[in-house]
């Protein structure tokens, strides 16, 4: 009797959890069954639209090619060649031919009125502080408690590049006996 009545704890107990995992909201606290990158055979890629220097737009035809598309056999080759397809070529030119110089006489007074001279030099804290704050909060409910409590640490390290670059000298001068 006794291990019926287990074995029907432990049916029901499996019937309220599969019931619950079949909430979207439910399986991503618990980390079940959440796919949060996008599918990369699914994207495609477009060239960008362009708009003709007299707006003479041709007549579109049914089921033909768009002009700027390149396929994916002359982009590898493209890129085996190291030169842009006739497609970014093209891109490439109109963009020069439209690009604005990017410095002026005035680039340091308008920076001035931005404020952008003043500039916080704990930003590289404050911005950790707000990564760890959200890598702990996506963090599933199931770790948290195998991890009783612990914050994740994030997996990057900073590195002070004047300590490295001693560190490496010295490994690899010569010791002395």
């Amino acid at each position: 009797m006794k291990t019926l009545n287990n074995i029907a704890k432990i049916c029901f107990v499996t019937l309220i959890t599969i019931s619950m995992s079949a909430c979207t909201n439910l399986g991503k606290k618990i980390g079940i069954g959440v796919n949060k990158t996008p599918d990369e055979f699914r994207i495609t890629k477009h060239a960008p639209l362009e708009i003709p220097q007299g707006l003479t737009l041709p007549v579109p035809q049914p089921g033909a090619p768009r002009p700027q598309e390149v396929t994916p056999q002359q982009e590898a080759q493209s890129v085996f060649n190291a030169q842009p397809s006739s497609a970014e070529n093209a891109v490439l030119n109109n963009a020069n031919d439209s690009i604005a110089p990017t410095t002026t006489s005035n680039s340091d007074a308008f920076l001035d009125q931005l404020g952008a001279q003043d500039i916080d030099p704990s930003i590289r804290q404050k911005v950790n502080e707000d990564y760890e704050d959200r890598v702990n909060e996506d963090v599933p409910i199931g770790l948290k408690v195998l991890r009783l409590g612990k914050k994740v640490e994030p997996k990057a390290e900073t590195i002070d590049p004047k300590a490295e670059r001693e560190r490496l000298q010295q490994n690899s001068a010569p010791q002395a006996e």
